[in-house]
């Protein structure tokens, strides 16, 4: 019986505090919206491929940057960042994916 209890109380307890998230968070979108729209910083989103690959990236980027000009796209070549030859098949160090991961926001593929 007490374990029935303690149960109904704790179910009590997370059903009261879940309507009171619910109605504290009415105004969340409205009091949000000021300070984004407000926000000027350029975000910049970096972007890891292969310097191969930047060609048939290059027009897109293009129209993303235009469309969104609050965000610069910058390209990292995999080259670069694990200083192996563009030209040759290099063996990858053994911490490239970690290399990779750490240098840019974006893998390509």
């Amino acid at each position: 019986m007490r374990q029935w209890k303690m149960i109904w109380i704790v179910w009590l307890i997370l059903l009261l505090s879940a309507c009171q998230s619910l109605s504290g968070n009415r105004n969340m979108e409205t009091e949000l919206s000021p300070s984004l729209s407000s926000t000027t910083d350029k975000v910049t989103i970096r972007m890891v491929d292969y310097e191969a690959n930047q060609s048939r990236y290059r027009d897109m980027m293009e129209v993303f940057e235009a469309e969104n000009p609050d965000i610069d796209l910058k390209w990292i070549s995999v080259e670069e960042v694990l200083n192996i030859d563009p030209n040759g098949a290099a063996r990858w160090p053994d911490d490239a994916y970690l290399r990779l991961a750490a240098a840019g926001d974006v893998l390509a593929s």
